[in-house]
């Protein structure tokens, strides 16, 4: 397989203060990773989660850049916006130009299944809950398929816990449970705060020995953090008024 087939198959998989670089509002969960292969930055993929009633609405982007000497071998974008109720899948509307090739993924749930149309045509798929490789979702480390984003394939997937373990971001460790998400193309590593269950981080090989890592510039606040914020703002505003 070579090097650019490779990095493509683990870039369509890949499509969640003080102590964090950068914290999100609390309105919505909100992730922004800047991506890296090995120690150089290519790009970064974003994930905005807004939460309503009738469920969520998720907006992702992505951009990567792979540059040898000066010169650009390698482009990628990809936009995708989903829908989500109870877990599971409702609609998907996803475009993505994978070095000049592009494809399209769209699809809608309704009483007969999931009817999904792709650049290679259109398909009904079960009636049960799908699930894409949503990160941010940790319901989704119980499935054993998961929907690509990219090409409209499910994907057999086996998702293990690897246990605890100490985790550098920025300055600071964080202890954090590390899964594994088995597939024919690899191996997705992800690890989530052992103390309120965000993601944060990711890491899958690439050709060569070497690493696609997702380094977290934005997360979403706790609940304790959200509490602790309003609590500092209703002190400034008393100390205004006074």
């Amino acid at each position: 397989m070579s090097a650019r087939l490779l990095l493509t198959n683990i870039i369509a998989i890949l499509l969640t203060l003080a102590f964090f670089p950068q914290i999100a509002g609390a309105s919505g969960g909100h992730w922004m990773f800047k991506v890296y292969l090995d120690k150089k930055e290519i790009g970064y993929h974003e994930f905005k989660v807004k939460g309503s009633e009738q469920g969520s609405q998720v907006q992702i982007d992505a951009q990567f850049d792979v540059k040898i000497l000066f010169i650009n071998a390698y482009s990628y974008t990809h936009q995708n916006q989903e829908t989500w109720n109870d877990g599971c899948l409702q609609s998907i509307d996803a475009q993505t130009d994978d070095n000049g090739d592009e494809s399209l993924v769209s699809g809608l749930r309704s009483d007969a299944g999931f009817t999904l149309q792709t650049t290679g045509g259109t398909q009904t798929l079960e009636a049960g809950c799908l699930q894409t490789f949503a990160y941010w979702d940790r319901s989704i480390l119980q499935s054993d398929r998961l929907l690509n984003s990219q090409t409209g394939k499910l994907v057999d997937v086996e998702i293990q816990s690897r246990g605890l373990q100490a985790l550098k971001i920025g300055n600071s460790s964080v202890e954090a449970e590390k899964y594994e998400i088995t597939m024919e193309d690899g191996v997705i590593s992800l690890w989530y705060a052992a103390m309120d269950g965000r993601w944060l981080a990711l890491e899958a090989p690439a050709k060569g020995g070497r690493k696609i890592r997702y380094e977290p510039v934005i997360l979403p606040e706790t609940p304790q953090e959200v509490s602790d914020r309003l609590a500092m703002n209703e002190e400034v505003t008393s100390g205004e008024s006074s």
